[in-house]
């Protein structure tokens, strides 16, 4: 079954924990649509997903995205607060906004309601307005998505063995770890499953918290994006049951074959039911037989950027003058470094850190805000001078329309219309199975050196320079990002003034169980002086 993505009211389908499709069907309240019910908590649900939250988690969700749902979102949305489906935030205040009034609410699905069974749950509505496939395009993604098979089966003994043996060193952060050896500051970090963040830095939490007495048995873990303390088993529970969840849907969907299709408005990705498949499925999805294999462009986003410091507004839209690029010394080994897919590991050497710490900062640097206190931001300025230059010229750019111009939106993009407007058309002109993953194509075993050529060829007729390469998919894929992600904070920001604040603060989010734990906070603080200067 094909899910359109555009037009008037249709049957739809939602993946849903099968005691949350329970709770919503015996809904009886008059007032209340179920459509958007269910796609209220199946937002939710998709949200902490994305943002690689735990189902006991809040997630801020701001109205004017509630409101695309449907306008009359707040009346359904008591309800199913009523009955204790959905739930919201309080802060210590006992109000539902987590500091200040003109910040969104934050919601969660009842974590009661969310199991590892689903089930299928049909609703007719209209979906969000996107960006339509044209007719060429939704023909073959459909065609390409109905030859798909997965072994179930083995997909789900694979699955049971890594839950099995699952090794949590993965997300702990260790004193080998990058964040302790540059003694940065951490994003967020969460005290198990409380709501409240606290920053502060890296050597400080390995230095009090990491070397407290074995029976406490907490430690710190990375959690995507952000970090928690928490015990062994509470961290490894919530993790084997986000990793079920997200196994069992992704599973579910090839099987019934519910498949979809969109193209961002943003950005003009392509969006299909096998981009948002976890990496560790693709080991057991075939077509007539054989293994998909991916065909990737190293580095693409860089490669983009390479492309148009060179060659500048590519695509004609992009409502700037790009600045020009003196193509000498550093900045040419810059751009030759992202046209050979070498720049993540160059930088890596420069900062002194892994790949992937690499690249996670270089994107920072490159296509998140001007932070010129980032200590990446400053060794790109030491190694690649007229790059940083560029980049910090374009950032402040207004483009025509009176908006802030958004480099990464932009190269994306540049990626789309390179993959899906050139690529893509030639690709399915030579009769071959291609399902893009924005900056590369699953492509059958036995194609793959045929699709590498066209890709190789197309490149060449655009003037476009990078490098492709076979992206071996491991065995055992780790299901969510390791890298940390690190910023740098100035006293000014930082919320915590001193370690009896800190203290404070912390006992008034937690609960009874923790009690025994932080009196003996209490009692470093003032034993140990080295707290207080552990703080901003």
């Amino acid at each position: 079954m094909y899910q359109n993505t555009i037009g008037k009211k249709s049957l739809q389908t939602e993946i849903l924990p099968q005691p949350l499709a329970t709770a919503l069907d015996s809904l009886q309240l008059k007032g209340v649509k179920r459509a958007t019910a269910i796609q209220i908590c199946s937002r939710i649900l998709a949200l902490q997903h994305r943002h690689k939250l735990t189902c006991e988690d809040y997630i801020q969700i701001a109205s004017t995205y509630l409101e695309k749902i449907d306008p009359q979102y707040g009346r359904v949305l008591k309800v199913l607060t009523a009955e204790n489906i959905t739930q919201i935030y309080q802060n210590e205040n006992g109000t539902t906004y987590s500091t200040a009034k003109h910040q969104a609410k934050a919601y969660r699905v009842n974590p009661e309601l969310i199991s590892s069974d689903i089930q299928e749950v049909e609703y007719e509505t209209k979906r969000f307005k996107t960006r339509n496939l044209n007719a060429r395009e939704e023909a073959w993604i459909l065609q390409d998505l109905q030859s798909l098979r997965i072994d179930a089966q083995k997909a789900q003994d694979e699955l049971q063995d890594y839950l099995e043996y699952l090794d949590l060193r993965e997300w702990e952060v260790t004193q080998r770890s990058y964040e302790y050896q540059q003694n940065q500051q951490l994003t967020t970090v969460r005290f198990g499953t409380h709501a409240t963040e606290y920053k502060y830095k890296a050597q400080y939490l390995l230095d009090i918290f990491l070397k407290q007495p074995e029976q406490e048995g907490k430690k710190l873990y990375r959690q995507g994006e952000h970090y928690c303390i928490d015990t062994q088993q509470a961290f490894k529970r919530r993790k084997v049951e986000s990793v079920r969840k997200r196994y069992g849907q992704a599973l579910l969907s090839l099987q019934k074959q519910l498949f979809y299709a969109t193209r961002s408005i943003t950005n003009s990705r392509v969006h299909h039911t096998l981009t948002e498949t976890p990496t560790f499925l693709l080991e057991f999805i075939t077509v007539n037989g054989e293994i998909l294999e991916e065909l990737d462009v190293c580095n693409s986003q860089l490669a983009c950027l390479a492309h148009v410091m060179l060659h500048g507004d590519v695509l004609g839209n992009a409502g700037i003058e790009f600045p020009h690029l003196d193509l000498t010394g550093q900045s040419r080994a810059f751009v030759e470094a992202c046209q050979a897919g070498s720049i993540y590991q160059n930088f890596a050497n420069h900062v002194q850190a892994s790949r992937s710490v690499a690249k996670t900062e270089l994107f920072r640097v490159c296509f998140g805000g001007l932070q010129i206190n980032l200590p990446a931001w400053k060794t790109l300025v030491t190694h690649y001078a007229p790059v940083a230059a560029w980049l910090q010229a374009v950032k402040k750019s207004v483009m025509t329309t009176g908006e802030k111009f958004n480099l990464a939106q932009y190269l994306q993009r540049v990626e789309a219309w390179i993959m899906m407007e050139n690529i893509y058309p030639a690709l399915k002109s030579a009769g071959l199975v291609a399902l893009s993953k924005h900056d590369s194509f699953l492509v059958p075993k036995l194609e793959f050196d045929a699709a590498k050529a066209i890709l190789e060829t197309e490149f060449e007729r655009l003037g476009y320079l990078a490098m492709v390469k076979n992206k071996v998919t491991p065995a055992v894929a780790t299901p969510f990002e390791v890298t940390p992600m690190i910023e740098f904070i100035s006293p000014a920001e930082t919320r915590v003034k001193s370690a009896t604040e800190f203290l404070e603060k912390m006992k008034s989010s937690t609960t009874k169980e923790d009690e025994d734990f932080f009196a003996m906070l209490d009692s470093l603080a003032v034993s140990n002086p080295v707290i207080e200067d552990a703080l901003w």
